[in-house]
């Protein structure tokens, strides 16, 4: 079974397959075990003979498997476990030490392992004192949590790099609702009763990845210390990617949605800009400028504009809003949408392969759909889905949803997912 296509990828994830090829044992419809025998004809005959579970090997037999050991020192791979990772690290204290927590079966740590063995060389040819260790997890579980920080580079040239001056990434930002300001951060368990108490309050939902979001918390923060010394008044925020049931009860359908509230009840939605100085003059007479006339919103982005500049091809892409979507997806056998906002960086790097992938199966596969949504748009899309960040991709079958998408973004890998294949179509 070719796990990569889309039809398969459920099989894929519910068998927690990573690396190729996998082969498991079944009896009466049930998973018995992995076989993890030669791979010729030969083998898998006599092999089915007799069932039976791989054999448990020994550390040794586990580590010579996943890092043969060559004797031309091809490799600088230091192996420790649970016994001897201590006092290595105390011999070595001088000396920046990155480590691989691996699992044989794991497809990524295979995929890695060839560049971490290029990037042992490449570090014992330049005389560096920097070490590279490898401990199987499976059978060091006692190592967890003994680190200095992560490494993600996946390249040797990285590593190496990265082990010649070796710097902890910058701490990442506290939640909004850690930082001290005059925002009063509400919970499901909370809101209520702190609502009730006060005559004019803003509450602003958002969701921390929120591009809008974002741009808008300094500026609310700021208008909130305004008030700071007004007890009748207070600036406020629901996280509702953790108080999903406030945002539900509100009908909150995109980031950020500001409302207002009087003595717990909900007044209004607030449809001013998003600055401090909009936030503070709404906050310093509510009721006069809730009746003030409201400015004609301008109209939505043209999707058009966002795909046609640096996405050749996107003309095959369907442009899909709430009217359109069941129309063009219920009828394909095979579809993928992807979910966007025009600020986000992430989609716009995603179109221009998007886009040619679209382009290249238009003519000789007409019943697989690419489509778009601007989900800042076409909020109800957004929700129906669960889309809970930028770029969001969804699979359908038969015009059905079948899973969120959440391999590559690469023409290669899309033509995998789609198609099986990762050749470009001929036209």
């Amino acid at each position: 079974m070719n796990v990569d296509k889309a039809e398969n990828y459920r099989i894929r994830r519910q068998f927690n397959i990573t690396g190729f090829p996998t082969i498991i044992y079944f009896e009466k419809g049930e998973e018995k075990f992995h076989y993890s025998g030669g791979h010729t004809k030969d083998d898998i005959i006599n092999w089915l003979k007799n069932p039976q579970p791989p054999k448990e090997q020994t550390d040794e037999e586990t580590v010579t498997e996943f890092f043969p050991i060559d004797s031309d020192n091809s490799s600088y791979i230091v192996h420790l476990d649970d016994a001897t990772f201590d006092a290595f690290i105390t011999e070595n204290a001088q000396s920046p030490i990155l480590t691989m927590f691996y699992a044989p079966w794991c497809g990524h740590c295979k995929n890695l392992k060839p560049e971490l063995v290029k990037a042992s060389v490449d570090l014992h040819d330049q005389q560096s004192n920097a070490i590279i260790a490898a401990i199987d997890a499976t059978k060091s579980p006692k190592l967890d949590g003994k680190y200095a920080f992560d490494m993600h580079e996946r390249t040797a040239e990285k590593i190496v790099e990265f082990l010649k001056d070796p710097k902890a990434p910058p701490p990442p930002e506290p939640e909004w609702s850690e930082q001290e300001t005059d925002v009063v951060h509400l919970n499901e368990e909370s809101y209520k009763a702190i609502l009730k108490k006060k005559k004019s309050a803003l509450v602003m939902f958002y969701a921390p990845w929120c591009g809008h979001c974002k741009k808008a918390k300094p500026l609310y923060t700021s208008a909130a210390e305004k008030f700071k010394d007004n007890p009748k008044v207070m600036f406020s925020a629901v996280d509702c990617t953790k108080s999903q049931s406030i945002c539900k009860e509100y009908e909150v359908q995109g980031y950020p949605t500001i409302k207002y509230f009087s003595f717990g009840k909900f007044i209004s939605d607030y449809e001013s800009e998003r600055t401090e100085e909009a936030f503070v003059e709404f906050m310093t007479n509510p009721e006069e400028q809730m009746n003030k006339p409201k400015p004609t919103p301008p109209p939505p982005a043209d999707p058009i504009e966002f795909w046609k500049d640096s996405a050749p091809g996107y003309e095959h892409v369907h442009m899909l809003g709430s009217s359109t979507f069941d129309s063009i997806i219920g009828p394909s056998r095979k579809a993928l949408v992807m979910f966007y906002a025009p600020w986000c960086g992430h989609c716009k790097n995603a179109k221009p392969a998007f886009a040619s992938v679209a382009s290249q199966l238009a003519s000789t596969h007409q019943d697989i759909v690419l489509g778009a949504v601007d989900a800042t748009v076409h909020r109800d899309l957004g929700s129906k889905y669960s889309v809970k960040g930028f770029p969001t991709f969804i699979y359908f079958e038969n015009g059905e949803f079948a899973s969120e998408y959440h391999g590559g973004r690469g023409e290669q890998d899309l033509l995998q997912f789609l198609i099986g294949s990762t050749d470009k179509v001929e036209l």
